[in-house]
């Protein structure tokens, strides 16, 4: 105009469909995300992996600055779900989880990644303990109910000096919820007993530990199993109504009965529909968590009445 070039800058997020499980809806929000990252990048071009935002890596300095800006900006939601007991009928703890929002990631899993990359790992998981306790302490309804916190393997190094430094910790009955995949993944056959002693340590501080199983098939060494105080076994599955019903019981067959030999309490987790939670409860599991049942919020609320009666009704 007037002897004058107009430039449009474009940036193309790329995401293949058989590399990311979603909605069509979700494929698009993941593509530009991975746009906005090929800006900051002054890449032209960028594809999607899961478990990093594009093939092409960030400049440290970029991710750093990413991470630092959602931890000041405040740009973490947290969420609590009970854990309920069948037998007692009351709540006998909570699951918690944070979730980044308005950023790059889709998950806080994706945001842990990046945050091991930049060695913000320990800011980002002080950030998320300072946040979650105290709504946790201040809202829930009786002091022996516990929090479920989700923790990594590679986390162990500043978890529990994290902890110390917050108030009424100790007090709070934490149970520190570790994933067996992560576990597994730090395994060492020649050492086994490295994370029987580091379960010990953990608990020697006063705290308690749970393990996230969700695989179908134990893959540790028995004795590990044995240094847990929980198990918590996700029956989150995808499929017809039928195809769920089949792998539920054979999950409950493969798993949960291998459990039973090891004398801990087993919650059941991420139960889709009041199909599947009547089939866990009726086949004797004592502790379930679910959305259906009493979904993730923001607050610490109160089981829904009509929640409890249909509980009650599957065992009578």
């Amino acid at each position: 105009l007037n002897g004058l070039l107009s430039i449009v800058e474009m940036r193309v997020g790329v995401v293949e469909h058989k590399r990311f499980v979603g909605t069509a809806e979700d494929v698009v929000n993941q593509a530009v995300r991975t746009a906005q990252i090929a800006y900051d990048d002054s890449s032209i071009l960028l594809w999607y992996e899961k478990g990093r935002e594009s093939l092409n890596p960030l400049n440290d300095a970029s991710y750093r600055t990413e991470v630092e800006r959602i931890i000041n900006e405040k740009k973490l939601s947290y969420f609590f779900r009970p854990i309920y007991s069948v037998n007692s009928g009351k709540v006998i703890g909570y699951f918690t989880k944070a979730e980044p929002k308005d950023t790059y990631f889709g998950s806080m899993s994706e945001l842990k990644d990046y945050a091991s990359r930049t060695d913000d790992s320990s800011a980002l998981f002080s950030t998320l303990a300072k946040n979650t306790l105290p709504i946790f302490i201040n809202e829930r309804k009786d002091e022996t109910q516990a929090l479920f916190y989700p923790v990594r393997t590679e986390e162990r190094g500043y978890m529990l000096t994290t902890f110390a430094r917050l108030s009424k910790a100790k007090q709070s009955h934490i149970v520190f919820l570790f994933e067996e995949s992560d576990i597994k993944s730090h395994f060492y056959p020649t050492d086994p007993d490295a994370i029987i002693d580091d379960m010990r340590s953990i608990k020697a501080k006063g705290y308690e530990t749970a393990l996230f199983l969700n695989e179908g098939e134990l893959g540790l060494p028995s004795q590990v199993y044995t240094a847990f105080d929980y198990f918590v076994c996700g029956f989150a599955f995808a499929g017809s109504a039928a195809e769920m019903d089949t792998k539920i019981r054979s999950q409950l067959h493969a798993l949960v009965e291998k459990l039973l030999k090891y004398g801990k309490p087993i919650i059941a987790t991420d139960i889709e529909g009041w199909a599947s939670l009547e089939l866990l409860v009726r086949s004797g599991l004592k502790f379930i968590s679910s959305e259906s049942f009493a979904p993730f919020d923001q607050m610490i609320l109160p089981i829904p009445p009509k929640s409890i009666k249909r509980v009650k009704d599957m065992i009578k």
